[in-house]
């Protein structure tokens, strides 16, 4: 069945108009002017003539270029490579070589990294620097301001690559975990499904870690129920009160460390907080003093998202409520469906539906089996929650969970 690549974003910029989408420093963009951005670049790549069967890999620190290279490569059909800021030449070379890819988009403060990584890379046809020009080739800028800004309106089948997400590579070389179109509706799908709160045009959130990894998750939500999306370059916990208390921010998302140094600067004499009404966590175990003096401070706002390449976010969800600070500790193993354990027979919450996991990888399509620590084989993770209970709560300090057939989420009830 094919449809139209990228329509959820044209919709949602004719929804919205001239509603604040995007703050990045100084610089404020319109849904309508986001979308444009995004066109453009869609239709120069498909000017380049690249199509379905191309990648274009980028390679950028939080921007507004973020937002301009994953609307754009949607709309324009090709399949999008996030590259980790954090990697060296070589491990990006490693990438880029399973990759293939045939442009790649990248920040001026990765030149010497991206000459090193690119040269003599079979198939590559052109670097786009942001701020920077790559052996005379137009810069982002010139390129995308040469393009149309018309809606690409290109068909795409649910089953085309959309975006290809590689692994950190812990437990050996990464990975890069397919996602299709179906994938990614089945991913809005999960969040809008597990969502207990309301969000609209007058919420905003933080985004302060790498868009191309977990805080990508929230962006495409947050923007499809208009509302704003504020982009920090980096974390600084004295920038982010301010700009909470300026914004009126309703959501966070935020890894333990960055939860712990807010902790220790918060300043409430100085800047109003009252707004926050979410704060988001994962990517890492929690310390549960942090989380107790968390709670303290900011009161019941705390949601734990929990997920993995294979399986992305929400593969798990604690809301709120559920975070119980005081009570007796357990441990708990969740295999093949089936608690097992001190709470024996105890039900468990389904959140994501299976469609959201793993499904082969770049280079090994059929390949579904990974080990990870010896917890992953297969499509099944054997893990365990610990934490407290009281009544129908856990607050779990670490939570891997099985995904053979329905992924399940953190809440146990009696």
């Amino acid at each position: 069945m094919a449809f139209i690549a990228g329509y959820e974003l044209t919709w949602a910029a004719r929804q919205y108009r001239d509603r604040e989408a995007l703050v990045f420093g100084d610089r404020r963009l319109s849904f309508t002017e986001v979308n444009r951005r995004g066109n453009r670049f869609a239709n120069a790549l498909r000017g380049l003539g690249l199509d379905k069967n191309h990648r274009v890999a980028v390679l950028l620190n939080n921007s507004v270029e973020s937002l301009d290279t994953v609307f754009g490569a949607a709309k324009a059909g090709v399949t999008y490579v996030a590259l980790n800021a954090r990697h060296t030449a070589a491990e990006q070379r490693q990438i880029l070589e399973d990759a293939e890819p045939t442009l790649i988009v990248a920040g001026a403060e990765f030149q010497e990294v991206i000459d090193t990584a690119t040269r003599d890379l079979p198939g590559l046809k052109a670097v786009h620097g942001v701020g920077w020009s790559h052996t005379g080739q137009d810069d982002f800028e010139t390129l995308i301001g040469r393009a149309d800004d018309r809606e690409p309106g290109i068909e795409v089948e649910f089953d085309d690559l959309l975006r290809l997400h590689y692994t950190s590579g812990t437990t050996g070389r990464p990975k890069g975990i397919l996602f299709t179109h179906r994938r990614y509706y089945q991913r809005q799908n999960n969040f809008f499904t597990a969502l207990e709160y309301g969000l609209g045009t007058e919420d905003s959130m933080i985004h302060v870690g790498p868009l191309t990894h977990a805080a990508g998750n929230y962006l495409m939500p947050y923007y499809l129920r208009g509302a704003r999306n504020i982009v920090m370059p980096r974390f600084d916990p004295g920038d982010m009160q301010a700009i909470i208390e300026r914004e009126r921010v309703s959501s966070l998302l935020l890894v333990p460390t960055m939860l712990i140094r807010l902790l220790e600067e918060l300043d409430r004499e100085r800047f109003d907080l009252s707004s926050v009404g979410r704060i988001n966590y994962g990517t890492a175990p929690m310390p549960v003093d942090t989380l107790r003096q968390g709670i303290a401070d900011f009161g019941s706002v705390f949601r734990e998202h929990y997920g993995l390449s294979e399986c992305p976010q929400p593969t798990t969800l604690l809301q709120p409520y559920e975070h119980v600070v005081e009570g007796p500790e357990h441990e708990v193993r969740i295999q093949n469906g089936k608690l097992s354990g001190s709470h024996r027979g105890n039900r468990l919450s389904a959140v994501v539906d299976p469609m959201g996991g793993l499904k082969g990888t770049y280079t090994d399509p059929e390949n579904d089996s990974f080990e990870m620590d010896g917890k992953y084989k297969g499509r099944e993770i054997k893990g365990y929650i610990r934490g407290t209970k009281k009544g129908a709560g856990w607050d779990p300090t670490f939570c891997e969970l099985n995904l053979k057939l329905k992924p399940l989420s953190a809440r146990v009830t009696d």
